[in-house]
């Protein structure tokens, strides 16, 4: 890097690239794309189809799926994690590995032939009386984004776990957009949990 060619990051995918290099200008158009419409996907008969409703779709992944849709799910997660420190609703992120854990569930919401949306929950009873659901990532893309799509995709997930939003915990701590969506999904108040991957 030199000061005729300067690192720029942008504000809205979180990817760093030098602009007037092709190859890193090409490179940023591809996964600023992907993070703001979502990453493209083929959803096939193994997948685990919680939802269909024309043209949206809600996934699980968990400890039954495949190494492929486990591969799928990892690379929605990078590019999570290129956005989360910007504007993800919650701070900490896990990428996940094959085979998973049976106390870990993902949920993948599809808008046609992409990946827009990823909902991380984890089943927690260590140090607890009673052990819960605890909801660890929530991500939407760019373009999707106040369009009351997180809150259906939690209450969608939560409703295939047999549970509500009253019944499960959330991952501490939040960002400042992550708190606000969670007090107005839960006005009468909402457990939090600082936990550890593992």
């Amino acid at each position: 890097m030199t000061i005729d060619n300067p690192v720029e990051i942008c504000d809205i995918c979180g990817c760093m690239y030098v602009p007037s290099e092709l190859g890193d200008k090409e490179f940023h158009t591809k996964i600023h794309d992907d993070v703001v419409n979502g990453i493209r996907i083929n959803i096939t008969v193994k997948d685990q189809i919680i939802i269909k409703e024309q043209d949206t779709c809600l996934l699980l992944i968990d400890s039954k799926s495949t190494n492929s849709q486990v591969d799928r799910l990892q690379k929605l997660s990078r590019y999570v994690s290129l956005s989360v420190s910007r504007d993800a609703l919650f701070s900490y992120h896990f990428n996940p590995s094959y085979p998973l854990d049976s106390k870990y569930k993902f949920f993948l919401l599809c808008f046609k032939n992409r990946a827009i949306g990823y909902l991380d929950i984890q089943y927690v009873s260590k140090g607890l009386n009673e052990p819960i659901w605890l909801i660890k990532m929530i991500w939407l893309a760019v373009s999707h984004r106040r369009k009351k799509l997180a809150k259906f995709m939690i209450e969608s997930s939560l409703n295939h776990l047999g549970e509500s939003l009253s019944s499960v915990g959330w991952e501490a701590p939040f960002s400042e957009m992550g708190l606000k969506f969670v007090k107005s999904l839960c006005p009468n108040g909402y457990r939090v949990f600082q936990t550890r991957y593992g």
